[in-house]
């Protein structure tokens, strides 16, 4: 087991030089997400973010495990102020009826999926968690940390990945499921968007068709850095306008943080904007993971959306990106599971496990988490029979 192989675990604020080195070493590229560049990029541009870095060391002092905790204020929006349960939690409950708590992620509250954590392959999958164990529950037993967060996250696995981590049931950990991350597997037989259009029914290629012809006056452009922060304030806006339909939100984007992620990534980020008559009324943002490109962030002018069908247009430049850069997956995140469907993404269940310092808080807290849960929507099938996915 980890404890009897390792020499010693940090938990930091700040690397060393060494330390970098032997953080990247154990990423070893295989998470834009854990990368230094990516990391950077969050911490040098927002404020209401913490990062801490925690790595684990073998008996030879060699770097085998390391994991990412984000600190930041976790804002529930819908009203629970109809819950008994939180009569006995009133500070978590603002005027509005909306639940804040300051928390701990171990994972990326920026990105869908399990970006929180990386590990050699001395290591099972069981013991990088129970590493992960004994790093968070060094964090939970210090005084300082405990008043400055109320409770730890780790996001979010794919359910049968979670399904072989009984050990967090175990200690404590509550799990529950969020909306569901639409993926889309990309045909080997897709050379280019042709091709997909080929593998459609007639209904929906006509669909296709239909979004293209209402987006004809509109131009797709990709920004660099410095464009970015050219039109940062209609970004900003952007953003916001979608931000404001959510149900809750932890850690906010600003556009100084996607200039740093195209500055710091280079192509592994794009940032696409969409203008009409030279007016900025949408964007996209997306990593390239490995084979997988990850749809992250989209922003709208609601005005422009129906009437040009940006958002749908934004979708299928995701797709039409993927399949050039020859990617597997194309990772659609969560909400709008209905249209995201209709380009022939299916819905893989996603859960997360939370754990509150007080005990007590911990029982309520799994009560309250009971209460989200995933939306439920209709899941539209576009492809042709022998374009069906597994």
């Amino acid at each position: 087991m980890p404890s009897t192989l390792t020499s010693h675990r940090i938990i930091t604020k700040t690397l060393s030089v060494k330390q970098k080195e032997d953080w990247i070493s154990v990423v070893n590229g295989r998470n834009v997400f854990l990368s230094l560049p990516y990391l950077h990029a969050i911490d040098s541009s927002l404020k209401d973010v913490t990062l801490l870095y925690a790595i684990t060391y073998n008996e030879a002092s060699q770097p085998i495990f390391v994991a990412i905790i984000q600190i930041v204020e976790f804002i529930y929006k819908r009203n629970f102020k109809f819950s008994s349960y939180f009569k006995a939690l009133p500070k978590l409950v603002g005027t509005k009826g909306d639940f804040s708590i300051k928390m701990a992620v171990c994972g990326n509250v920026f990105a869908t999926g399990q970006h929180g954590f990386l590990h050699t392959h001395s290591l099972t999958e069981t013991e990088a968690l129970e590493e992960l164990n004994y790093h968070l529950h060094a964090l939970q037993s210090d005084k300082t940390f405990r008043k400055l967060c109320s409770a730890v996250v780790l996001k979010e696995f794919f359910t049968e990945k979670a399904s072989k981590h009984p050990k967090l049931i175990k200690e404590q950990f509550n799990p529950f499921e969020i909306d569901v991350n639409m993926v889309l597997t990309i045909d080997s037989r897709w050379k280019n968007f042709d091709d997909y259009l080929d593998s459609l029914k007639a209904k929906y290629r006509t669909r296709v068709h239909s979004v293209y012809k209402k987006s004809r006056d509109l131009k797709l452009k990709s920004l660099d850095a410095e464009d970015i922060l050219e039109h940062s304030a209609v970004i900003r806006q952007l953003y916001d306008n979608v931000l404001e339909t959510s149900d809750y939100t932890y850690g906010v984007l600003t556009p100084e943080t996607f200039s740093r992620f195209k500055e710091n990534l280079g192509h592994l980020f794009s940032f696409t904007a969409v203008f009409y008559d030279d007016k900025l009324i949408g964007f996209s943002t997306a990593f390239f993971n490995g084979n997988i490109m990850e749809a992250n962030y989209v922003g709208l002018d609601y005005e422009f959306n129906v009437g040009f069908s940006v958002y749908q247009r934004l979708l299928y430049n995701y797709l039409e990106h993927a399949i050039n850069a020859n990617c597997t997956e194309l990772h659609l995140g969560r909400t709008s599971e209905l249209i995201k469907s209709a380009l022939g993404a299916t819905p893989k269940t996603m859960v997360l496990y939370a754990k509150h310092n007080n005990t007590i808080a911990n029982t309520l807290g799994s009560k309250i988490l009971s209460k989200i849960s995933p939306s439920p929507f209709d899941l539209r099938t576009p492809f042709k029979s022998r374009f069906l996915k597994d």
